[in-house]
């Protein structure tokens, strides 16, 4: 399979945002992209849109920051925004208190969305109108927390922008991208690509960034930049962590009955390998759970748990054919109704949403499902059947690789060699989550709206009226002749 490569036609600036330009060798040295654990995906995704206008001009610098306190970059003067930085704009749906949280989401005044969850933030943040610096903070979290739950919850946006705007101009310079970067760069590229396309605002202000010619101060303002959407980013993926964690034992409730009997929605200890239950749903396919030995091994860790391996809880009605991998794949309704928590809010699973607030698809500005946002259900519902206290950007010694599973799940969506396959899922999924979007794409389906109805009954009223009119000969033509001149004689 040879993977093809389309991104934007827009030329970079030759400088990359790194603090050295990219080179020309085959597999470009890392510097600043530290890539996630080996996967198999390899294909660079479709080009986005061209957007209108360059960069703009930037005020003046300002030291490098990681907090509020210390003031992040002023925006750009003709850049136009269209999110609002008031805190009702940043509501979302919690859990309760988790202590091991890395991040807390008051950093972006998130609100929660649902009255059976208890919120963890205490107050709303206020910002003074006057206050650009402050305003623009909130502008840069946001994008962070959008992009973690709709692109990637964990890789860094410095990896992932200095990666794809790398990938981005070796391409424009007309180099072979597939043998000059690695697997991983081209998977961050991707992520670039879908970031960028999502939140076009962000690619403005990023583009005007990279155009200040003191490379002293764009390294400097870039940095800021990463930064703050950091915040974010670990901000949604710890929150929403929390919010699959309590739901997920309802949930299996639902799925399994009594046989959830023993765990605890505010507890993980009994979880993972120790449970009949959670440990059947972790079990990679086609592993032997008869085997006394290798169970024992498993739960004592001796065996350690590989983020290659695709577990049961993945498969519809949760049973891999041994012979036909495919089928009900990423299809279980552990995790459509996970998603739905996630997504919709922690009641809409049940079909009884008592959320009043928007969900987080339509915060996110999520119109459809996607591959990645699958991945990023998949990877939080192995963490919350698991009994691992943490879910870590990066993987510690002996502790699963929760990075490199999502990126196990991305690999079937971005690769060529799964494409009919990838499309068949995402089109199941959007009947799951988005009916009435998915009958809308489909030209085929009947008029469902009164209006539709009248539109439809009109346009073939139109169609036959038109029909029904013989054809006139025009004026002075004999219908008799061919040549409009000798009838005129």
């Amino acid at each position: 399979m040879s993977p093809s490569l389309h991104i934007l036609s827009r030329k970079r600036p030759a400088t990359s945002p790194t603090t050295s330009p990219p080179d020309n060798s085959p597999h470009a040295p890392a510097g600043s992209l530290s890539a996630p654990p080996p996967s198999p995906w390899s294909t660079p995704l479709a080009p986005r849109a061209p957007t209108a206008g360059g960069g703009a001009p930037l005020p003046p610098p300002l030291p490098p920051s990681t907090t509020m306190s210390a003031g992040p970059l002023p925006p750009p003067r003709q850049a136009s925004f269209s999110f609002s930085a008031t805190s009702q704009d940043f509501s979302d749906s919690s859990s309760s208190k988790r202590p091991n949280d890395n991040a807390s989401s008051d950093d972006l005044g998130i609100l929660a969305g649902d009255e059976e969850i208890k919120s963890t933030y205490r107050k709303k943040i206020r910002i003074a109108e006057d206050d650009a610096q402050a305003q623009l903070a909130m502008i840069i979290r946001r994008w962070g927390w959008i992009g973690g739950r709709v692109v990637d919850a964990f890789t860094s946006p410095k990896v992932i922008f200095t990666s794809g705007i790398k990938v981005e101009n070796a391409h424009e310079d007309g180099q072979d991208v597939i043998a000059n970067f690695t697997p991983e760069q081209i998977g961050h590229s991707n992520s670039y690509q879908l970031l960028v396309s999502h939140l076009v605002d962000c690619d403005t202000y990023v583009t005007g960034l990279r155009e200040i010619e003191d490379h002293a101060r764009q390294q400097c303002e870039l940095h800021t930049f990463y930064d703050i959407m950091a915040t974010g980013q670990d901000s949604s993926r710890n929150d929403d962590t929390g919010v699959v964690k309590e739901e997920i034992v309802d949930i299996m409730r639902s799925e399994f009955g009594q046989e959830v009997e023993g765990l605890s929605k505010k507890s993980k200890s009994g979880r993972g390998f120790t449970h009949l239950l959670t440990r059947r749903l972790l079990m990679p396919t086609g592993v032997d759970m008869t085997d006394e030995e290798l169970m024992k091994s498993m739960e004592s860790g001796k065996i350690p748990r590989n983020p290659h391996d695709l577990p049961i809880f993945l498969y519809g009605e949760y049973f891999c054919d041994p012979d036909e991998g495919l089928n009900g794949y990423l299809q279980s309704a552990l995790l459509v109704k996970s998603y739905m928590a996630l997504y919709l809010g922690p009641s809409a699973w049940t079909g009884e949403c008592k959320s009043k607030r928007s969900g987080k698809a339509s915060l996110c500005n999520l119109q459809q499902v996607t591959g990645r946002t699958i991945a990023y259900v998949a990877t939080l519902v192995h963490f919350a059947l698991s009994d691992d206290e943490n879910l870590d950007k990066e993987v510690s010694p002996g502790k699963f690789d929760y990075r490199a599973f999502f990126w196990t799940i991305v690999a079937f969506f971005e690769d060529d060699g799964f494409e009919d396959e990838a499309a068949e899922t995402l089109e199941w999924w959007n009947k799951k989550i988005f009916p009435t979007k998915a009958a809308t794409k489909q030209g085929t389906n009947p008029p469902t709206t009164r209006m539709d109805q009248l539109k439809a009954q009109r346009l073939a009223k139109s169609a036959a009226q038109a029909a029904a009119v013989p054809a006139q000969a025009a004026p002075g033509v004999n219908a008799g002749t061919e040549d409009p001149e000798q009838a005129t004689e």
